[in-house]
This record gives structure tokens, C-alpha cells and sequence, in this order.
């Protein structure tokens, strides 16, 4: 599985690489003259067209897209948290006041801030 991976890895570079690089055209004529013949050819070699604002703006797309996936990823996993302690927060007050019923309850932070209060039933 590991070789078939690089394998691929590498077909893969190699194809890019090769489609990266220029092109030659060669046309030959030939002459006849008696027993001789005479031949010239030309080269026409073209560079690949230039890509380079096309591969940025791909990439700046890319990296637009990895930071709002990055985003809501965040916000998923905050929503997530906040459920998590609002059960929590129900889940202790509910316990509480099953042990005293008719009393109040505080709910106060680490740092003994007030954050509820109320009656239990």
C-alpha cells in the first residue's frame, strides 16, 4: 500500500513537471540535388504560457477557504462547549435542590462572581 502511495506521489510530480516544460517544433526540408541530398531544419521551441497569477489567486481561494472552514470548525466546538455547560449547569442545580427543597440556590463562578440564583421547588 505504502509503495503504490509513492508511486502515485511520484507519477503525479512527474506529470506536472513535465507538463511545466517547454515545447520544440522542428520542420526539415530537404533537397535533391543529383545523387546528394541536402536538408535544413528550424527549431521553434515555445515556453509554457505563465500561469503564476492564476496559481495565486487558486491559492489565496485555498487559503480563504481553509480559514472560514477553520471558523466554523471553531464555532461548532464552541456551541458544542456551551451545551456541554448548560447541562451541566441544569444538571447541578437539579441535584441540589432535590436535597433541598423550598431553599435558594446561587450559582456563582470561579472566581465567586454571582452569576444565577433562584428558588428550588
Amino acid at each position: 500500500m505504502r509503495k503504490a502511495i509513492i508511486v502515485l506521489v511520484m507519477s503525479v510530480a512527474l506529470s506536472l513537471t513535465l507538463s511545466a516544460q517547454t515545447s520544440s517544433t522542428t520542420n526539415t526540408t530537404c533537397t535533391r540535388s543529383g545523387d546528394y541530398i541536402n536538408c535544413n531544419g528550424t527549431t521553434t521551441t515555445t515556453a509554457p504560457p505563465d500561469n503564476s497569477a492564476q496559481i495565486a489567486r487558486q491559492q489565496a481561494q485555498d487559503q480563504a477557504n481553509y480559514q472560514a472552514g477553520q471558523a466554523v470548525g471553531a464555532a461548532m466546538g464552541n456551541g458544542i462547549a456551551a451545551a456541554i455547560r448548560v447541562h451541566q449547569y441544569h444538571k447541578v442545580i437539579k441535584k441540589y435542590c432535590k436535597q433541598h427543597r423550598g431553599e435558594q440556590w446561587f450559582y456563582r463562578n470561579p472566581q465567586g462572581q454571582l452569576l444565577d440564583s433562584g428558588q428550588c421547588n
